[in-house]
């Protein structure tokens, strides 16, 4: 869809549906009729809308920043999400004990309206009109498959993107099932070990550049990919807090070092026509 249609229009599109599923599941824990339930329904629906506009978000990137830019650009957007991953649970604590259960939906809601206004405000350079005809969707699809296969340096990318996150996902799926079960611990240590995630990561993101340069990406990776190993080894082997919270820095640290330099290489290996694919 993302390359089929507009990007802009899309995420508009897509940012409004969020903004009103958002306020409407503030007004329904407002009103007191949340369930489990609801709320697993509100949660799937509203990452639907985030699923669906990720590809877009990420392939708008370099029409955003010049190509020496590009690995800063996607390094700081990752930390944008893990400040909030660092200071989000002690946040919304807060605003819960000062205002209520109903405030963090409410200020949910209310952020996608600073995100409206700026895909709003934003206008791109128009592109020449293209002389071929539009793809189909189904088409469009194939067609992304055939790329991927015949760019040596797209399948490589791939291939390693493979081999790195189906087996660090473990990290995000299991940390809670570590935070209560030998650590015997609740939510609030819970928020600690992924704020501790969050810390890692901007400090890796900011030690990123230098570092890349020294050792190169492949390098940059393969650190990255070892670093992960050990922080998911000792977080398994001593579950406890003085182990675990250092482990978390170590794997945030590792694991925005390869998402970043990942996806730099794969935005570099992509045309625009075929990017968000």
């Amino acid at each position: 869809l993302a390359d089929l249609i507009d990007r802009r229009r899309l995420l508009l599109g897509l940012q409004v549906c969020a903004g009103a599923l958002a306020a409407i599941l503030a007004f329904v824990v407002a009103t007191g009729a949340i369930t489990p339930a609801l709320l697993l329904l509100f949660t799937f629906l509203l990452g639907c809308t985030a699923a669906l506009g990720a590809p877009a978000w990420q392939a708008m990137t370099p029409d955003l920043v010049p190509k020496p830019l590009l690995a800063q650009a996607v390094a700081l957007n990752g930390v944008g999400i893990n400040i909030a991953r660092a200071i989000g649970p002690a946040l919304g604590g807060l605003v819960i004990t000062a205002l209520g259960i109903v405030w963090p939906f409410v200020f949910n809601a209310l952020s996608f309206l600073a995100v409206i206004t700026a895909l709003w405000l934003w206008r791109r350079e128009a592109k020449p009109a293209s002389a071929l005809p539009a793809e189909r969707f189904l088409g469009a699809m194939r067609a992304g498959l055939r790329y991927a296969r015949s760019s040596p340096h797209l399948r490589a990318t791939l291939i390693r993107s493979a081999g790195f996150f189906l087996f660090g996902s473990g990290l995000w799926a299991l940390l809670p099932l570590i935070a209560r079960g030998p650590m015997a611990g609740g939510p609030g240590l819970y928020g600690a070990l992924l704020a501790c995630v969050g810390i890692g990561a901007v400090a890796g993101a900011l030690l990123l550049p230098p570092l890349k340069a020294r050792v190169g990406a492949d390098r940059m990776v393969a650190l990255g990919t070892a670093a992960l190993a050990v922080a998911m080894a000792a977080l398994a082997w001593f579950p406890v807090p003085p182990v675990a919270m250092p482990a978390c820095l170590i794997a945030g640290a590792a694991w925005i070092s390869v998402l970043s330099s990942l996806n730099v290489s794969a935005q570099m290996a992509l045309p625009a026509w075929v990017r968000s694919r």
